[in-house]
């Protein structure tokens, strides 16, 4: 019932349509037409396309995530009431707000990669489509779920401890942390321990493998180094899934009510 809710309105949502999707297509095209791009082979620019993708896809994941996340900033009197006096279970608001992050973000992803191949295979003259599309599909689902899961304990942290004054910014760190990240791999590489240990580069590098059809390197953007175990990627995102399903079980059931209006407050 709330799944359905919220993944209808957020397919009706024109600003996080325009920001997931518009947006997201201008960074694609800036990869493909104005940054440097190498055509020299297939294989290199198959590699190039997977580098934009992998990052494309992490920060559209962020912008669906946060939107839902400020949902739960606006319902904190509500669900204080609804968790008390009706038959709405923290554990169940939570699991149903998770579905809705998860489909969208994926449904978005799919546009995501319809872009960049149809983007960057103009730019090349080489069909440049992904390799296992449907893997893609997989892991944008769990980044969704892993970013709205950040983006709900981080608002319920400041609800509940901070106050609302700070929620503007507080909702809009996983964005941040996925522009920071993310950029990140296109410049000098984090360590290996870092990226294993860092959801933000778990996640673009499991979408680099996808696309590209081999592990990544930990060098991304020279495609140099040692390649990255997936498995180990895999397991350290799903870990930080769980720790934070809980941390949010936990905020959430103890929420505080509070008026919306503190957050305009300077």
């Amino acid at each position: 019932m709330i799944a359905r809710y919220f993944i209808k309105s957020l397919l009706l949502n024109k600003s996080l349509l325009g920001w997931g999707i518009g947006f997201m297509a201008f960074w694609i095209f800036m990869g493909a037409f104005v940054f440097g791009f190498n055509t020299d082979s297939r294989s290199g620019a198959l590699a190039y396309t997977s580098i934009w993708f992998s990052l494309i896809g992490l920060i559209s994941g962020s912008v669906v995530a946060t939107s839902i996340a400020h949902s739960v900033y606006y319902a904190n009197s509500s669900l204080s009431y609804a968790f008390r006096y009706t038959k709405l279970k923290p554990i169940s608001y939570i699991s149903e707000m998770m579905i809705s992050a998860s489909l969208v973000t994926a449904l978005i992803g799919g546009v995501v990669i319809l872009l960049s191949a149809g983007m960057f295979s103009a730019k090349a003259g080489y069909f440049l489509l992904p390799t296992y599309p449907e893997i893609s599909l997989v892991v944008l689902l769990t980044a969704g779920i892993f970013i709205f899961l950040l983006s709900c304990v981080l608002v319920l942290f400041a609800n509940n401890s901070l106050g609302l004054k700070s929620i503007s910014f507080i909702a809009l760190l996983p964005q941040l942390l996925s522009y920071l990240f993310g950029f990140s791999e296109l410049g000098v590489p984090l360590p290996s321990y870092i990226i294993y240990a860092s959801p933000f580069s778990e996640i673009p590098r499991l979408l680099f493998q996808t696309y590209y059809g081999e592990a990544s390197p930990l060098g991304i953007s020279s495609m140099s180094g040692p390649t990255l175990n997936p498995y180990l990627l895999s397991a350290g995102l799903l870990f930080w899934i769980v720790v934070l399903f809980m941390l949010a079980i936990y905020l959430i059931r103890r929420v505080r009510s509070g008026s919306i209006e503190e957050a305009r407050q300077i």
